[in-house]
C-alpha cells in the first residue's frame, strides 16, 4: 500500500464529508487544487502516522471483499456457473463412455 495514496484518499474523503452525494470532488481535480498543501503535509507526517493511513486502506480493502463475497447474487451466479461446466463435463464423459 502507497501511503500517499492513502493519505490523498482519506484528504478527499474529508473534503467531501460536507458535499451531497453527486456533488463529490473529483479525485483529479483535488489533487490539481490542493497539490501543494497536500505534498508539504505529507512530507511532514512521522512513519507512524504513515502506516496508519496504510492501515485504514488495508482494513477498508478486507471489508470490501468480505461484502463482495457476501452477495447473494453473485453466489448464485458462481453456483450456476459451476454446475453448468459440471453438467458439460458430464455430457462428455458419458458420450466417450458410449463410443467404447
Amino acid at each position: 500500500v502507497n501511503s500517499w495514496n492513502a493519505f490523498v484518499r482519506a484528504k478527499l474523503n474529508e473534503a467531501n464529508e460536507d458535499h451531497e452525494q453527486g456533488d463529490h470532488i473529483k479525485l483529479t481535480r483535488f489533487i490539481a487544487k490542493n497539490k501543494d498543501k497536500l505534498t508539504l503535509t505529507h512530507a511532514l507526517l512521522s512513519s507512524a502516522e504513515k502506516q496508519g493511513y496504510n492501515t485504514q486502506v488495508l482494513e477498508a480493502h478486507k471489508k470490501k471483499n468480505q461484502v463482495a463475497q457476501a452477495n447473494p447474487k453473485a453466489i448464485l451466479h458462481d453456483t450456476n456457473a459451476t454446475f453448468a461446466s459440471m453438467d458439460c463435463k458430464a455430457c462428455i464423459l458419458s458420450f466417450f463412455s458410449f463410443k467404447i
